[in-house]
């Protein structure tokens, strides 16, 4: 640590006790008056300092203590001939080492001590052979390269995309010809896609004949399904060209979502976690240079200048649409309930009364009353009406719990 930071520190530190006996501006800090080590001070300082000479003496002594440790720390530090006496003895070192180093054992005496003669390459001409080889791979460099290029310049610029927009509202639920997520259509017969060793997961099946014609240069298929799989923790992806749509397949039971799903809003007290994507039917829509893009950028900004705005719960666009979705709701609600109530909300309470209460005795009992004492005694007060009402409206919240029947 440099000898100017530790008499800093020390001068801050000190400081801070002179303000805390003078204040307690520690106690009105987020947490300070439940901290652990602000009522260690606070007790420190009532015991030795405070409820003997009163609060101004303690305040004197440490301001005094204060200027007598910052002193013995600076003396402490090293004197500015040693700081600047240390490089130069470095440096001579070093100067003396470089010979040394320098002269270092020739090569074939190393390869003598391990017991190996030195690696002599052949000198020879290159061949016919060498020179075509190396041509070939100069060719094969400037290909590639180019290609790459070429794949750099056409990207955004293909003359047809097609985007898979979702469909808002929904129509196609229980059969739908193209979908995200969710479970793939095939034949059972069909053994469920691995990659490297492990099941993929599901992303999507698209229906070739939905697809333009034009699309990729009228290259790929044109009748059966797309289905997409990708690792469940990588990015590596399969896709299987079905000849028809079969039963809806669920994967094996080791399949999870959780390492692609750590941003999905789940609730804490969530009934019943979903692994899985939940599928939703999709529509392909295709682009071609000048149409308006549902990707294009700023489009999303509305929904989240919504987000921003909120909502009204009571607006009756917000209130469930369905049966089953009320008593999801309901659900959700009654377990957030319940773990509302599992929670000790009293007993912190009650603990933080007990440690205002020794601040407030060491304070009534010192000689001199410190100007925080009609702090600690409105402190005091107001956890007292905290527990007094939380334990009166524990008994409202549970009554509704016991009638409950969705």
């Amino acid at each position: 640590m440099s000898p100017y930071l530790r008499l800093i520190l020390v001068f801050i530190f000190m400081a801070m006790l002179v303000a805390q006996a003078l204040t307690r501006f520690l106690d009105g800090l987020p947490g300070g008056a439940t901290s652990n080590g602000v009522q260690g001070i606070n007790a420190f300082l009532d015991f030795a300092l405070v409820s003997r000479i009163g609060v101004v003496p303690s305040a004197a002594v440490l301001a005094l203590l204060t200027v007598v440790f910052t002193v013995l720390a600076y003396r402490r530090q090293p004197s500015v001939q040693q700081l600047t006496a240390r490089p130069v003895v470095r440096q001579r070192n070093t100067e003396a080492a470089a010979p040394a180093a320098a002269q270092g054992p020739p090569p074939e005496r190393i390869a003598k001590a391990v017991g190996r003669t030195a690696l002599k390459v052949p000198d020879r001409p290159l061949t016919d052979a060498d020179r075509q080889f190396l041509l070939r791979l100069r060719q094969d460099l400037s290909a590639q390269l180019v290609h790459e290029q070429k794949l750099m310049d056409a990207k955004g610029t293909e003359p047809l995309v097609v985007r898979l927009v979702p469909q808002v509202p929904l129509r196609d639920v229980g059969r739908p010809r193209s979908w995200l997520g969710g479970a793939p259509a095939m034949a059972e017969h069909i053994p469920w896609p691995r990659i490297d060793g492990r099941n993929a997961n599901f992303l999507g099946q698209i229906c070739c004949a939905d697809l333009p014609g034009n699309l990729w240069d009228g290259l790929g298929p044109r009748d059966g399904w797309l289905a997409f799989f990708i690792h469940p923790t990588g990015y590596a992806v399969r896709v299987l060209h079905l000849d028809e749509m079969g039963p809806w397949r669920q994967g094996s039971a080791d399949l999870s979502i959780e390492d692609w799903s750590t941003n999905l809003p789940y609730g804490k007290s969530r009934l019943k976690q979903i692994d899985a994507w939940p599928r939703w039917p999709v529509d392909l829509m295709p682009l071609r240079p000048g149409d308006s893009d549902p990707k294009q950028e700023g489009h999303s900004e509305a929904s989240h200048d919504i987000y921003k705005q909120g909502f009204d719960v009571a607006s009756p666009e917000h209130r469930p649409f369905d049966r089953a979705t009320t008593h999801e709701m309901l659900e959700i609600a009654q377990a957030r309930l319940v773990e509302h109530l599992a929670e000790d909300l009293i007993t912190p309470l009650r603990q933080q009364l007990e440690q205002v209460s020794k601040s407030l005795l060491i304070a009534e009992a010192a000689l001199e009353q410190p100007g925080y004492l009609a702090e600690l005694r409105e402190r005091a007060t107001t956890l007292a009406a905290l527990i007094e009402a939380r334990t009166k409206g524990r008994p409202m919240l549970e009554a509704p719990l016991h009638g409950c029947a969705w």
